[in-house]
């Protein structure tokens, strides 16, 4: 019924139902994501702009990689987004007060005193509507971070954060119990902590939910 073949639940997966994002266990089912111009959520405006951390480590991209490979068949197909940690969104670049915002951010991150810290890989989790690996911050910088810009903006969703590097889009509704059977075994990674000295401002074509990300700015610490 869903085009995925897998064993039916068992004790071994209720065991480690405590393991995974509860929303994702709320959910019941994934979310089918689908490629297309959603018109009614950018109504004319072409791009959108938010603060990451882009991710290179040779580790921490092998995992994605093999993660991707298991859930194939399960994720939306299309080129991949350059390999990132979303730190907040910020808005449509055309919106009057953009350029404003983006300044009082930075004017925060300088008064921050920001100096490099360390990320960690996680395990293999779930959201909904995608796959992806969790970002282990034991000092809670990225949510300090996040406290700071939340004096000059408030995210359009409010939803808790969950630092993490997105593996795929769902591609249909599959039980979550399937899935989580699909991922339970995936082993741990074991990486190597990457340093953060610096934050992208980047930007995507609203028009495709796998537009590549620009980089249209640099905060160094």
């Amino acid at each position: 019924m869903y085009g995925l073949i897998l064993p039916d639940w068992n004790t071994s997966i209720a065991s480690a139902m405590n393991q995974w994002n509860p929303d994702f266990l709320a959910a019941t089912h994934s979310i089918k994501n689908i490629d297309r111009d959603f018109i009614e959520w950018h109504k004319g405006r072409t791009r959108y702009a938010i603060w990451a951390l882009h991710v290179d480590d040779k580790c921490w991209l092998q995992h994605l990689h093999l993660a991707r490979e298991m859930l194939m068949s399960c994720l939306l197909s299309g080129k991949q987004r350059m390999p990132h940690i979303t730190l907040i969104a910020v808005g449509f670049v055309e919106d009057t007060g953009f350029s404003d915002m983006v300044s009082q951010q930075k004017n925060i991150l300088k008064k921050c005193q920001l100096k490099p810290f360390e990320l960690q890989l996680g395990r293999l989790d779930s959201f909904s509507s995608a796959a992806y690996f969790s970002v282990v911050d034991l000092a809670s910088n990225l949510n300090k971070i996040r406290n700071a810009f939340s004096s000059v903006m408030q995210e359009e969703r409010n939803v808790t954060y969950t630092p993490h590097l997105t593996v795929g889009l769902y591609n249909a509704e599959y039980p979550t119990a399937s899935l989580i059977e699909l991922m339970k075994d995936y082993e741990n990674p074991v990486c190597p902590s990457i340093e953060i000295n610096k934050m992208s401002l980047m930007c995507f074509d609203t028009k495709s939910i796998f537009s590549p990300l620009e980089v249209m700015d640099v905060f160094e610490f």
